[in-house]
């Protein structure tokens, strides 16, 4: 018998072409031709270091040695689509352009499991032209690559909730697992979703709870703890995934960061000044020296952390200062301006229909609404830990995007029935105006 495609899987390949034409667009009108920010350049040298020289290797040192400068999630998959043939600027965006159109995808078949397949097709659509996705794969960054992998997870860990296993829990594991050294912060990621995952599923036993967080984090251990290891025979001493945790900690911390115009955000500033106090300009010392002095910084400025954590808070969520944010964001990591303040826009529908998204959810699916929220503790305590960024945001967009479009279709259902209720009502009286003429 010939197979062929549900009318659902046809119109979901319909969006897919979407999305991808409109990241192609993106990539060959706006991000081809921008200047990359720092880290985008350097993941692109980095991805060129392992597919060509075949090791995780420094881009700033002409003698090649070992780098942890940034997580090695990302240019590996950057080395992969290298090796691939996509050896331009270009064609890597064309690969980035075919992994942002499977996060759709991957967005899309979340919110059937949540809602249905008309929420789903809306989720899709919306994630096919939400900037927000997509921006961040025309600059190179690795949250293109996290949105794409938090998807996923969510995926398996709402089949979870339906069939509580430890198979599907390996399975829900393994992206949370490459999260982790793709993103500094990637492992809080799979400890809360996982956790949030387990602790919602009521009718499981203490001894079956303990078996599936140890499956769901089993990713996570083995391939973190392996580039751990890696990390201590290369350098000699601890270093976490990777440095920029502590360059992260040294340019949020300090006086333009506490007392100037953007206050809450990071400044290559605070990291310049630490640096030339550090006495050593190799990778591992250096960065560890930024990290200690801005460690000392927060501790003597107490009384100035509530004002600066509000700060970071507002950045993030896009409340405090989002037009000149906005602005800045795209001048130094290589966005397009005016795409981001159409994302900034959407972002803003979707949180407002997210809500109503969240009270259609909770009487039925509490569940899968916490897999769904777990994403924004991250982004609540990377924010906290480090600085305000729209961008890191992005692990909770796709929930953001699954929430949105069951309020959106919601919100249509109920404006419906009330106007089908008013016809009802008109026509009922109409009915009985003319029984009282013709009596």
């Amino acid at each position: 018998m010939r197979w062929r495609p549900s009318p659902f899987a046809v119109r979901l390949a319909a969006v897919a072409a979407v999305a991808f034409v409109v990241r192609l667009a993106y990539a060959m009108l706006w991000s081809r031709h921008a200047t990359l920010g720092f880290d985008g350049r350097t993941y692109y040298e980095l991805a060129k270091r392992i597919a060509d020289d075949h090791g995780y290797l420094s881009v700033f040192d002409t003698r090649k040695g070992a780098t942890a400068i940034f997580p090695p999630g990302f240019p590996a998959v950057l080395a992969v689509l290298r090796l691939a043939s996509l050896t331009t600027r270009t064609k890597l965006l064309i690969g980035l352009a075919g992994i942002g159109t499977a996060t759709v995808v991957l967005i899309g078949l979340v919110a059937r499991r949540v809602a249905g397949e008309r929420v789903a097709l809306v989720a899709a659509g919306v994630a096919a032209v939400y900037p927000n996705l997509f921006l961040a794969e025309g600059a190179l960054m690795s949250e293109a690559l996290i949105a794409l992998l938090v998807a996923l997870a969510l995926l398996w860990l709402l089949a979870v909730l339906d069939r509580p296993t430890v198979p599907r829990m390996l399975l829900a594991g393994a992206p949370l697992g490459y999260a982790a050294i793709t993103r500094s912060d990637g492992w809080m990621l799979a400890v809360v979703l996982v956790v949030a995952t387990v602790l919602s599923i009521r009718s499981l036993r203490g001894r079956m709870r303990l078996q599936l967080v140890a499956a769901g984090l089993v990713a996570t251990i083995v391939i973190a703890g392996g580039w751990e290891i890696r990390n201590a025979a290369r350098f000699h001493t601890f270093v976490p995934i990777a440095v920029n945790s502590w360059s992260v900690i040294g340019g949020a911390n300090c006086q333009k960061a506490y007392y100037g115009p953007r206050v809450g955000t990071w400044y290559v500033e605070c990291l310049t000044s630490s640096a030339r106090r550090a006495g050593s300009h190799r990778e591992i010392p250096l960065n560890r020296s930024v990290a200690n002095a801005g460690e000392t910084y927060a501790r003597e400025h107490l009384g100035r952390l509530p004002v600066v954590l509000g700060a970071r808070l507002g950045l993030t969520f896009g409340v405090y200062q989002p037009w000149r944010e906005l602005e800045t964001e795209a001048l130094f990591e290589g966005r397009s301006a005016p795409w981001s303040k159409v994302g900034w826009v959407m972002y803003v529908a979707l949180a407002a229909l997210a809500v109503i998204g969240v009270r259609r959810l909770w009487p039925t699916r509490r569940a899968a609404l916490v897999v769904l929220m777990a994403p924004l503790v991250i982004v609540v305590l990377s924010t906290l830990v480090g600085y305000g960024n729209q961008r890191f945001r992005m692990p909770f967009e796709p929930s953001l995007v699954v929430l949105g479009a069951v309020g959106l279709v919601g919100l249509l259902e109920r404006l419906r029935g009330s106007g089908e209720r008013s016809g009802r009502t008109a026509t009922d009286s109409l009915e009985q105006a003319a029984e009282g003429v013709g009596g």
